[in-house]
């Protein structure tokens, strides 16, 4: 199973945080646009089989879903609720969560729960920090990602744009402040700020662009060699590089609506064209959705594979009905 991913965020000239997220995958995956209201149950098994961890959402919940458990099953990938808090989940095939006392099985969180249980309950990245240090968790395997057991790292944002990483790697919990705000996939997130370290010539001013090499004076016959530094490859140590170098730079829009449109041009960098890498089982990752959320007005755009235009959802468009809705996307 294959399933990669790049979440990062931007913002504008007044600090407000917009988050980006690509999709990856090899087939297409059932994907849904979700709308959990405020008073939303959630029902959880625990190890057994039997009736665990159950917690009433706080917040409203706009979202996409997928089905990990069986095909009615809804597991937040990617959303944020309407208190700014947004959540991405993306593959981490290195995940191991601790071992799970018998008493701790009614309170243990499935681990592919951890969106809604997030968005659900909490407002900001501290308070979702603060939480997990007490929540114990445990990794069922999922039927619908080829049984395996819960192969996900995650990262929180919150308005005021502080990002934490949640791993679960050998056993442990790491919760890492993200200063770069950016997440792809393996190896862990530490190694991935260790890395950067070899990108300290990376930055976006050209450099002068004629030389002597030998007997040869070269000059360069068009501007933009500041990016050829950036990994070119889509691997998810590529992603990340490239991730952080777009972000840094990226233009502080004056308004919301331009800041979306920048953060459009960025995710363009990550968009995956089917067939430009085929695996040894000879299938091609591509990008299957991209999504772009404004965490002050709440709105989440997605764009899927086929399509040419983001299509704008609205929190406050499903908040008058205050009823669970859910429609396919793929």
């Amino acid at each position: 199973m294959s399933f990669a991913c790049t979440s990062l965020i931007i913002k504008d000239a007044d600090q407000r945080i917009y988050h980006g997220r690509t999709l990856e995958f090899m087939v297409d995956y059932p994907s849904y646009l979700t709308y959990y209201p405020k008073g939303s149950v959630f029902n959880n098994i625990d190890p057994d089989g039997l009736q665990g961890l159950q917690y009433t959402a706080k917040y409203n919940i706009l979202c996409i879903t997928m089905p990990a458990f069986s095909s009615e099953d809804r597991s937040v990938i990617e959303g944020m609720n309407n208190a700014g808090l947004s959540f991405s989940a993306n593959m981490y095939a290195l995940s191991q969560t601790p071992p799970l006392k018998q008493e701790e099985y009614k309170q243990a969180l499935p681990l592919v729960k951890i969106g809604s249980w997030g968005l659900a309950l909490f407002q900001s990245v501290n308070e979702v920090k603060q939480a997990l240090l007490n929540q114990p968790v445990w990794s069922p395997a999922l039927p619908l990602f080829e049984n395996s057991q819960c192969p996900f790292h995650f990262i929180f944002y919150d308005k005021t744009g502080k990002s934490i990483v949640v791993e679960y790697t050998k056993g442990e919990l790491h919760i890492y402040d993200n200063p770069t705000g950016v997440l792809t996939n393996a190896p862990e997130f530490s190694w991935h700020l260790t890395n950067m370290h070899n990108y300290t010539m990376l930055t976006n001013k050209d450099s002068i662009a004629s030389t002597e090499l030998g007997s040869l004076s070269l000059q360069e016959p068009d501007i933009g060699n500041a990016t050829a530094g950036l990994p070119a490859d889509d691997t998810s140590v590529g992603r990340f590089v490239r991730g952080v170098f777009y972000t840094s730079y990226a233009l502080k829009a004056q308004s919301s609506d331009m800041a979306i449109i920048e953060l459009s041009h960025i995710m363009n960098k990550f968009d995956r064209p089917k067939n430009m890498t085929v695996g040894l089982n000879g299938k091609t990752e591509y990008t299957e959705w991209t999504s772009l959320s404004d965490l002050e007005r709440g709105h989440l755009y997605v764009r899927t594979y086929r399509e040419l235009n983001y299509t704008k959802y609205s929190l406050s468009d499903y908040e008058s009905e205050n009823i669970f809705y859910s429609k396919q996307l793929i």
